[in-house]
């Protein structure tokens, strides 16, 4: 493969390394968007970060990654709340647990197949 250069400003982008203010800042902007939109690339799109500096950030910053931990426990606790509350509270025995279950995943309940008989 041969060495290409590029005109100026037709480079390929390459990340380049943010002031710490900075970084801090879009960090804060990623999680919250995180938070919102209960993905990745949705956040990115929310955010105006991209997503591989998200990536960038969980292989390369502790703090990041521990805000980023906390955000992603914050979702998992809140999607269980609404769960629970779809089921008419906690469940009582795992035998309740497992007809709660039962119930929100049966096809027209929003997960599983839409149409009995279709897979």
């Amino acid at each position: 493969m041969r060495n290409k250069t590029f005109p100026p400003g037709k480079a390929p982008r390459r990340f380049v390394a943010l002031p710490a203010r900075e970084r801090r800042r879009r960090q804060r902007l990623f999680l919250d968007a995180y938070e919102r939109a209960r993905g990745i690339k949705r956040a990115a799109a929310l955010s105006g970060v991209a997503w591989q500096r998200h990536y960038e950030w969980l292989r390369e910053d502790p703090e990041y990654r521990a805000a980023f931990a906390r955000a992603k426990l914050a979702l998992a606790e809140a999607a269980e709340r609404a769960v629970f509350r779809r089921a008419g509270g906690p469940p009582r025995s795992e035998a309740h647990l497992m007809d709660v279950v039962r119930r929100l995943t049966r096809p027209g309940y929003g997960v599983g197949p839409r149409w009995p008989g279709k897979t």
